[in-house]
């Protein structure tokens, strides 16, 4: 069973007691389980029952997706940047209004120099947009291709 770090990327929701004894405060237990070649998070009090719905149901989409692991290094999965399960100590990029259309039609969006290298969160709002990925003057945008705006 495969386990990534607990303190990077998860947060508890506000409401919600902490279920896990080796968790620090404010961290919720979680499990973390491969499921079609993606790293996904469930409640650590569901994942007795995992093993019952997977002999008995197709399971196509199980908890939160997390993301892949990849050649070099971990492609954090949409449904991640737009989860409760979030830490708020990411770095994120607070966007404008013509910014964030333009980070919706999955165009390049450039970052201001002082945004640290790799992934960061986009937000507009107050609210996570999704992933980009900063690298040495440029970004990629991870936005899904098939939610992107296309008119204008």
């Amino acid at each position: 069973m495969w386990r990534p770090g607990r303190r990077t990327l998860l947060r508890d929701r506000p409401g919600r007691k902490n279920c896990g004894s080796e968790n620090g405060p404010g961290e919720k237990a979680l499990f973390f389980f491969r499921h079609q070649e993606q790293i996904n998070a469930l409640p650590e009090s569901l994942a007795a029952e995992l093993p019952l719905l997977q002999s008995a149901c197709y399971l196509k989409r199980v908890g939160v997706p997390m993301g892949k692991l990849a050649a070099k290094e971990f492609i954090p999965e949409h449904d991640l940047a737009v989860s409760t399960l979030i830490d708020p100590s990411l770095p994120v990029l607070p966007l404008s209004r013509e910014q964030a259309l333009i980070y919706l039609r999955k165009e390049e969006l450039l970052p201001p120099g002082e945004t640290p290298l790799g992934w960061t969160l986009v937000a507009f709002g107050g609210l996570n947009l999704g992933w980009i990925k900063v690298l040495p003057r440029r970004s990629n945008n991870y936005y899904p291709k098939e939610w992107r705006i296309l008119k204008r």
